[in-house]
C-alpha cells in the first residue's frame, strides 16, 4: 500500500491508502466515522451485524496494522484494524444512503483511476494491454459508475457490484491471453443440453405461482422470446456461433434482460433461466464446488446489464463468459 488517497466530502477529508495488488481501499473504524459522519461506536455496531449476518467475510474484508504516534513525547505503538472497499460502502448503506453515494462515486473514480492509469505507466503491463483492452477495461468501470450514480442499491446489490468488479478485475492479470485486442471468451466446455422453449414455460408459470406476481408476469411479447432462445443456436456455415456453455448463457441473460421478451420480470426471468441453463449443462459449480457466481453476483449482473448501452453488450457478455470460466 505505497499510495495515499484523500476522500474529500460533506466537509470532511480523510486520507486512506490504495492497496494495488488488491486494487481496493483501506479505512479504520474511525475514519469510516469520519466519512459518513457517526460514531466510531456507531461503525462497530454496523461492522457486527455485517458480520454476524455473513453479509461479509470478516477475514477477507479486515486485516490488523501497526498505528505509531507521538503521545507526550513518547512513541506509542497500537495495532488497528482496517477494513476494504466492500466493508467501507456495506457500513455506508446502513448509516445513510446519500452519504454512501457519494462515497461510492468517488470510490469507483479513484479505482478506475489507479487500474487504468497505473497499467499504462508499468512497462510490464504496457506490454499485456493495447489501447483496446485497456478501452475495455475502463468500459466496464464506465457502466459500473453509470449504476452507482443512478441508483439507490441495496446493500446486497452493492456487495454484489464490488464482487462482480473485484473478480472482474482479476482477469485483467491475464489479458495478455487474448490476441484479438478484445475482451474475449477462452475455450471452455460446449452445451449438451439445449434450452427448450415449452419447458421455458412451463418453469415460468411454475415461478409465476410461487413468487405471487401478476398475470403479466412472464407473459410473452409476440415470438420474441422464441427469437431469443433461437439466437443463442444460431449457426454460420455449419458451425454454432456461440459454442460453448459460457458463450450461450452469457447472451441468453443478456438477451432477456435487454431485449424486454416478456411484459414483466425480464430481470428474474433472465437470471432464473441463466441459473438452469447451466445447471443443466453441469457448468454451474466450480471444481470444489462452489457456484461460479453468486446470488448476489448474478443480481448485480442483471443491473449491469440493464444499465449498459447497447453498443457495450460485447464487454457485458464477455464479462459474464469470464466469470463462469474462472
Amino acid at each position: 500500500m505505497d499510495k495515499l488517497v484523500v476522500y474529500e466530502g460533506s466537509g470532511k477529508r480523510v486520507g486512506m491508502p490504495y492497496d494495488a495488488k488488491g486494487e481496493t481501499i483501506w479505512a479504520s473504524q474511525a475514519q469510516m466515522a469520519e466519512i459518513f459522519g457517526v460514531t466510531p461506536q456507531s461503525i462497530t455496531i454496523h461492522l457486527k451485524k455485517i458480520f454476524e449476518s455473513r453479509e461479509l467475510d470478516e477475514g477477507r474484508t479486515c486485516k490488523e496494522t501497526l498505528q505509531v504516534q507521538i503521545e507526550g513525547g513518547r512513541e506509542i505503538r497500537r495495532k488497528i484494524r482496517l477494513y476494504n472497499l466492500d466493508a467501507i460502502i456495506s457500513v455506508g448503506y446502513r448509516v445513510n444512503s446519500r452519504r454512501a453515494t457519494d462515497f461510492r462515486v468517488w470510490a469507483t473514480g479513484v479505482l478506475r483511476r489507479y487500474i487504468v492509469d497505473g497499467a499504462a505507466i508499468n512497462e510490464g503491463r504496457l506490454k499485456q494491454l493495447d489501447v483496446e483492452k485497456l478501452r475495455g477495461v475502463e468500459g466496464m468501470m464506465g457502466v459500473v459508475a453509470r449504476l452507482i450514480a443512478s441508483k439507490e442499491l441495496a446493500a446486497g446489490e452493492a456487495g454484489g457490484v464490488l464482487e462482480v468488479l473485484t473478480r472482474y478485475a482479476r482477469s485483467w492479470e491475464v489479458l495478455e491471453e487474448y490476441d484479438s485486442g478484445k475482451i474475449s471468451f477462452g475455450r471452455a466446455k460446449k452445451a449438451k443440453w439445449k434450452l427448450d422453449v415449452d419447458y421455458a414455460y412451463e418453469l415460468i408459470e411454475k415461478m409465476r405461482e410461487d413468487v405471487g406476481a401478476s398475470e403479466l408476469f412472464g407473459k410473452v411479447r409476440g415470438g420474441s422470446f422464441e427469437g431469443v432462445a433461437g439466437t443463442i443456436y444460431q449457426t454460420f456455415g455449419s458451425k454454432e456461433l456461440y459454442g460453448t456453455v459460457a458463450e450461450k448463457a452469457a447472451n441468453l441473460l443478456y438477451l432477456i434482460i435487454k431485449d424486454h421478451p416478456f411484459y414483466d420480470g425480464n430481470k428474474r426471468i433472465g437470471a432464473f433461466l441463466f441459473i438452469v441453463f447451466l445447471t443443466m449443462n453441469d457448468f454451474h459449480l466450480t471444481s470444489s464446488g462452489e457456484c461460479k457466481i453468486s446470488d448476489r453476483a448474478l443480481v448485480a449482473i442483471a443491473l449491469l446489464i440493464a444499465e449498459s448501452k447497447p453498443e457495450e453488450k460485447e464487454l457485458i457478455v464477455a464479462l459474464v463468459g469470464r466469470l463462469l470460466e474462472k
